[in-house]
This record gives C-alpha cells, structure tokens and sequence, in this order.
C-alpha cells in the first residue's frame, strides 16, 4: 500500500490518496474513509499512470475549494512521478511540479518532519488500539481494515494547531 499525503503551508489537507495492489479494489472497506481517494496498481507502488490519477484528483480538490491556480507543488524527484503525461496535464491546468532531490528527504522535505513524524506516531498509537481489541488479538492489519485506521491517524494530524508551513 502506498499513501500520498499533500498539505498546503497553511495546513490545508487534500483528500489523501491510497494506493493499493491487485486487479480490483476488492476487500477494501473505503466507506471508512470517505474522504480518501483509492486507486491500484500491479503492485502498490506508484507509477507514471497512478501519479496522473492523484495529479487528476489533486486537481478536483483544488476545483472543488475554488483555490487560485497557479498552484506550486514539491513533489519528490522519483522517477515515477517525472512522465510527460502527468506533466501535460499539470501544464495544461496551471499546476507547477517542482521536484525535490530523491534520497534527500531528511534535507529537502520538511513535511517528514512536520507531518510525517507526527503521522508516525499516531500510526503507532491507533495499530497498538487495534490490537487491544479482543476482537484483533494476534490478527494482522489487511488492505481491508487499513483504511480504518488510517483515517484515524490522519484525523489527528489535521487537528495538529501547529502544522503549517511556519512550523518548518
């Protein structure tokens, strides 16, 4: 499963994107997270198709809140999202791809920090409150429930007061 979080330096959220493996989405409980966009590929990874499909998404959300284009967006230098595609349909709507060093996260990209290490957290926490349910003792954490959780962490993420790009 591979999960897309973007944020504004105001601390706005677009809907997250999850991206899961296999042929159909079948077995995933998306009404747990309403907001959530869902999308597969073959193994769960993000590639030049799928990164067209969170562009297109990404784009909607900033429709949808009638946010003024041209939009920046940092977007992190792997391969999988530099395809002429995704680039055409990112000029064709006024939305500016800048790409950040790959393997340079830790120097680059304040989000790990401000977002990321907090979304870590939270992940640790809502995992361990699963598996205190007798219910999920000794059950491991599938691409069905995964949404569930997920949108727990990420509802206590966006409450962070402080998570905004003066944070950084």
């Amino acid at each position: 499963i591979t999960t897309v979080f973007t944020m504004s330096p105001s601390g706005l959220f677009a809907p997250p994107f999850l991206l899961f493996s296999g042929q159909r989405l079948t077995g995933i409980d998306m009404q747990t997270f309403p907001e959530a966009n869902f999308c597969i590929s073959e193994n769960g990874w993000m590639n030049g198709d799928t990164f067209l499909e969170f562009i297109v998404c990404f784009d909607h959300f900033l429709i949808t809140n009638g946010i003024q284009k041209p939009v920046l967006m940092f977007i992190d230098g792997h391969k999988s999202h530099v395809k002429l595609p995704a680039a055409e349909y990112c000029w064709d709507n006024k939305i500016v791809l800048y790409c950040l060093p790959s393997n340079a996260t830790h120097v680059m990209q304040p989000c790990d920090v401000g977002l990321f290490g907090p979304m870590k957290h939270y992940w640790d926490e809502e995992v361990d409150t699963w598996h205190r349910n007798p219910e999920n003792f000794s059950r491991q954490i599938t691409k069905g429930v995964f949404p569930k959780i997920l949108r727990n962490v990420w509802e206590k993420v966006k409450e962070i007061p402080s998570l905004s790009w003066n944070t950084f």
